[in-house]
């Protein structure tokens, strides 16, 4: 099971999800990234368009790692 990958330079753990979900991170929905101190990014779609989403976010804000809220 991958508990992170990098998207574009940045890193995107899984790694909280998976230890309250017991499964990877998939399907549709409303996602949650956190971004270092206290900061979050939302969006609503895919996991995929979610990720893309957050790392673009995470580069424009000047973080190298996020991680998919639990």
């Amino acid at each position: 099971m991958t508990v992170s990958s990098i998207l574009s330079g940045v890193r995107v753990s899984y790694f909280k999800y998976i230890c309250a979900h017991r499964k990877c991170p998939k399907g549709c929905g409303t996602w949650a990234f956190h971004m270092g101190e206290g900061d979050m990014f939302f969006h609503t779609g895919t996991f995929t368009e979610a990720k893309r989403a957050a790392v673009k976010e995470a580069k424009r804000r000047g973080v190298d790692s996020i991680s998919v809220g639990s």
